[in-house]
């Protein structure tokens, strides 16, 4: 945790120095947040309050987390 904390106090002071918003291009994101299924209420809690961030994602199939009620990213 202390790994990921600081990787995204890094990311987050770099677009601040640009001035600038960051665009996370993710591709076969079920994939990713399969393998990191116990933190993705954290990373919907990061992307949700983070203004420099915007995540954008491409699968190629339905995500449980997005379509079950109570899941991280339901709505």
């Amino acid at each position: 945790m202390q790994r990921s904390a600081a990787a995204l106090a890094l990311l987050l002071e770099q677009a601040q120095a640009l001035d600038k918003r960051l665009i996370l291009l993710i591709d076969n994101l079920d994939i990713v947040l399969e393998r990191l299924s116990e933190q993705d209420w954290e990373i919907r809690r990061i992307i949700a309050a983070e203004p420099r961030l915007l995540l954008v994602g491409a699968t190629s199939r339905a995500l449980a987390t997005a379509y079950e009620y109570g899941r991280s990213f339901y709505d």
